[in-house]
């Protein structure tokens, strides 16, 4: 086993720690009433996520492929040349202004938003949500991450920091967690927090094409999307987007008028 599997293999047990850390700390402290942790919803959740997880592995072996044996010749800028820090630091905050832009869209570009209401759909917002995404939204946001990692010849083992790290604020965001008003004030003048998100998964349009970024508040900042939360509201879509909670219904959702 190389460094590269043994970081690799790091990297993953975090994630599972804190997802496992999220979990138990919801269900015990929760924000919000719980919902049944072994509903319909919550197997649903989780059997899309796997869903997603097996075609989006298949999908990132093809690209890799395509784009490691040249098959796209995509002319590249590399910056494996420049200080260790600085790279992570370019890392972190392309990937992130990726995602964000991303986002926006899915919520501006009607197309992509049939894809991505998938996720908004869930009336309960809590670590389930996470696992909440429909496999052709997470293959258009793979393929963006892979063009981006390709263009700039981003270091590996930083993309796949970032992309832990990424996944773990995701599912913090999600958590139905009580934390003290104190630390909370602090956190959203930086980072998107449960209070933002819940913001984001708000039922009211306005008030959920807000608070658009995974980790970092800066560029809601620049762009006047950040939005400290309001008064308590309504999660999910409109109901005449709301097909069910079987997994039928959330893969076959986007194709519904």
């Amino acid at each position: 086993m190389d460094a590269g599997d043994i970081s690799q293999n790091f990297l993953g047990g975090l994630f599972v720690f804190c997802l496992l850390s999220f979990y138990l700390y919801e269900s015990i402290f929760p924000k919000r009433e719980k919902g049944r942790r072994f509903s319909e919803r919550t197997l649903a959740n989780i059997n899309i996520f796997l869903l997603s997880l097996l075609f989006a592995t298949f999908c990132k072996v093809v690209l890799i492929t395509v784009f490691s044996e040249k098959i796209v010749n995509i002319p590249s800028i590399d910056i494996r040349i420049l200080p260790i820090l600085l790279q992570f630091l370019i890392v972190v905050f392309l990937l992130e202004g990726i995602n964000y832009y991303f986002h926006r869209l899915s919520h501006s570009i009607n197309f992509l938003w049939r894809f991505h209401k998938v996720h908004h759909s869930d009336k309960v917002l809590d670590i389930f949500t996470y696992f909440r995404h429909h496999p052709i939204e997470v293959l258009f946001s793979s393929f963006v991450i892979l063009l981006f990692v390709e263009l700039f010849s981003l270091p590996i083992i930083m993309v796949s920091i970032y992309l832990v790290l990424n996944n773990i604020f995701q599912v913090f965001q999600h958590s139905n967690i009580r934390i003290p008003q104190l630390s909370t004030s602090f956190l959203n003048r930086y980072f998107i927090t449960p209070d933002l998100h819940a913001e984001h998964h708000l039922k009211d349009r306005k008030r959920s094409d807000t608070n658009y970024g995974t980790i970092l508040t800066i560029f809601d900042k620049v762009h006047k999307t950040y939005a400290l939360p309001g008064s308590k509201s309504e999660y999910g879509i409109a109901e005449n987007e709301y097909f069910g909670e079987r997994i039928d219904s959330l893969l076959l959702m986007p194709f519904k008028k």
